[in-house]
């Protein structure tokens, strides 16, 4: 087993830099801006704990008036919109907003009011790509089901495989089927 000798470098809080100090995060470097998200999520938290008190069953006019003050929220308080928000705005459970969205013969008006809202989610994200390219094009993908596809050509010869036959010829002649 090898010896290695400490140089002193950034071994010790005199020698290492302030970013690496535990000292240099305590209260008074706090980003005042997580401080405002922060409240300002725990205040649409709030806003859901007294809407999952509802007794009721969700009608498409509550829904409608209930999303798009969920939208007003957003603006008023500078937060980007999202479905994991919506769904806290509203009290409601990933799986039930998932139903919401998918079922459309169950819940008609109720999907469509969903699946509008996911649109202007969707949009905002679009609009605010060039601002925000990566965190708002990982949201796409991930909420939105946006995917980037590249067209690989396997074959040799330059020309696109259109079809299962020309596959199987192309094995043949590459001797690809013996064993």
């Amino acid at each position: 087993m090898r010896n290695y000798k400490s140089k002193n470098c950034h071994t010790k809080p005199s020698k290492s830099g302030v970013k690496n100090m535990s000292k240099a995060f305590d209260e008074s470097h706090k980003d005042k801006d997580d401080d405002e998200l922060m409240g300002n999520l725990s205040e649409m938290f709030k806003v859901g704990v007294e809407k999952a008190k509802r007794t009721s069953a969700w009608t498409e006019e509550d829904l409608a008036r209930e999303i798009s003050g969920y939208f007003d929220y957003c603006v008023l308080k500078g937060l980007k919109p999202c479905k994991a928000g919506i769904r806290t705005y509203l009290a409601i459970s990933r799986a039930q907003y998932y139903s919401w969205q998918s079922d459309s013969a169950r819940f008609g008006v109720i999907t469509d009011l969903i699946n509008m809202a996911n649109d202007v989610m969707e949009q905002e994200y679009i609009g605010r790509s060039e601002k925000y390219p990566t965190s708002n094009l990982f949201l796409l993908r991930t909420s939105h089901g946006h995917v980037e596809t590249s067209k690989l050509d396997v074959n040799a010869t330059g020309m696109a495989i259109t079809s299962a036959d020309e596959v199987k010829d192309l094995v043949d002649k590459l001797g690809l089927d013996k064993k």
